[in-house]
């Protein structure tokens, strides 16, 4: 009775061991165009070159793909639309968490699509032909982390298409041929905190058709157009953020109403520090500095009943704006 017991103990170890064998076999054997329906880790970096197929698909909830710090390579060159390849998607899923992932040569790098409650942490997106992270099509509540796009022939972070509530934080968007990060189409309530916008070749940060956001302590440095943007946007808020050598304004308003923009700093940019059009009215903007811009430190072009404008101003800075302090003047004082 006792060599029965032994005896299958020993196979139960057995089995055990050979299970493990066999899920480490599977991960070193994941393949382009794979869907992934259980948590893998990559061991080895991922060549989609020739396959014409997209780099993973992820096809179940609640898995996590660990990339390992390994690379999966597309087909595509620096252009648009060559292939309509994705390196990593996720299409009507929940619960994913895709970290330490690098997607390069695809059309996009990361697409989030009609899914909710994913994660993607610690990945990056270089060299992709349209996209680095796009959010889009009814994807809410996603959360974004640590993540960076690089040279990438699109937007480096977009959350477009109906996609509420989703977050990016503490990434990286950085020689990008359009803007670096963007809510867009009735995305709402989007949080953009503690991200760096750097040299893109459009502006910074973009809110267009979009309520709700939530911009705070990010940096937008030495891009092309404007630092941070809002372009029919009602209901954001602006606060701590910081435009820097931008090739135009700092912030912009265009026919955008009802946000807060309060202790931003802009500083040494193209145009001016602060600008809203003659259709963005009921703004608040308050204890923001404007220092040496090329433009004004803050023009409004409102005109309010009784007042010079139609917007709310208070305890703003103005400090050497070339083009001079405020226009209407009063909009702020030299400290």
């Amino acid at each position: 009775m006792k060599i029965t017991t032994i005896t299958m103990f020993a196979m139960m170890v057995l089995i055990v061991i050979s299970g493990s064998l066999y899920r480490a076999s599977a991960q070193s054997t994941i393949t382009c165009g794979q869907t992934i329906g259980q948590s893998v880790t990559l061991s080895s970096d991922l060549n989609c070159a020739k396959s014409g197929t997209d780099g993973l698909i992820i096809g179940a909830n609640n898995v996590i793909l660990d990339c390992a710090g390994h690379t999966i390579t597309g087909p595509v060159s620096f252009y648009r639309g060559m292939t309509g390849l994705d390196g990593i998607s996720l299409t009507d899923v929940s619960g994913v968490t895709v970290k330490n992932c690098n997607v390069t040569y695809f059309d996009n790098g990361f697409v989030v699509s009609n899914s909710e409650n994913n994660k993607l942490v610690y990945d990056k997106a270089d060299n992709n032909g349209n996209y680095g992270f796009d959010v889009t099509i009814h994807s809410s509540n996603n959360q974004l982390g640590y993540d960076e796009a690089a040279h990438n022939g699109g937007y480096g972070f977009s959350v477009e298409a109906n996609s509420n509530g989703n977050q990016v934080d503490t990434s990286l968007s950085s020689g990008n041929t359009e803007a670096g990060f963007v809510a867009l189409t009735d995305s709402n309530n989007t949080t953009f905190e503690n991200d760096k916008s750097y040299k893109n070749l459009q502006d910074g940060f973009i809110v267009s058709s979009s309520a709700g956001g939530i911009l705070e302590n990010n940096q937008a440095i030495e891009n092309a157009y404007s630092g941070f943007a809002l372009f029919g946007s009602t209901s954001n808020s602006l606060e701590n953020n910081t435009s820097v050598s931008n090739g135009m304004g700092g912030y912009l308003l265009v026919v955008s109403s009802s946000n807060n923009l309060g202790n931003n700093d802009a500083e040494k940019n193209g145009q001016d520090g602060f600008l809203a059009d003659s259709s963005s009215t009921g703004n608040t903007l308050s204890a923001n500095l404007s220092n040496e811009n090329t433009g004004s430190g803050y023009e409004d072009s409102t005109q309010g009943p009784s007042t010079s404008t139609t917007n709310t101003y208070g305890s703003n800075i103005c400090q050497d704006d070339r083009a001079g302090s405020s226009t209407p003047a009063g909009l702020c004082s030299t400290g």
